[in-house]
């Protein structure tokens, strides 16, 4: 090259990074795997399981459903990658009684509840949107 080896180096350490940051950004984005799938080429994702890409694909309000039938409305902050093992940090959480109505933990911002115990996780619809509008 110029025979000046810190540029090549500078060079290929850019480089690098720009390629590391790009190869990231698509696989966890699912974008190439979303445009192959348009194309019927592949009907894979670039997510770890189905798990994950549920949460991914829909940020919303979430109420988890526990064993022993109680459930827990709130904004899923974290959540494990694995279903068996793990956390959900949930964000202004409030229980759902059988009636249907919410009651607010009072004083608790956040709440983090394991993953044991866990039947289901639903996703809400994005109602605040129609709200605003």
């Amino acid at each position: 090259m110029c025979g000046c080896p810190f540029l090549t180096l500078i060079t290929s350490i850019l480089i690098a990074i720009i390629f590391g940051i790009l190869f990231s950004y698509f696989a966890n984005t699912n974008k190439i795997h979303k445009y192959l799938r348009d194309k019927n080429i592949t009907r894979e994702t670039s997510y770890s399981s189905e798990w994950s890409g549920s949460f991914l694909d829909n940020v919303t309000f979430v109420v988890l459903h526990f064993d022993d039938e109680r459930r827990l409305y709130g904004w899923p902050i974290e959540w494990p990658s694995d279903p068996e093992q793990g956390h959900f940090f949930i964000a202004d959480p409030a229980w759902i009684h059988e009636n249907g109505k919410e009651e607010r933990i009072p004083g608790v911002k956040s709440i983090l509840v394991d993953t044991k115990g866990i039947k289901w996780v639903e996703f809400l619809e994005n109602t605040w949107e129609k709200e605003d509008e």
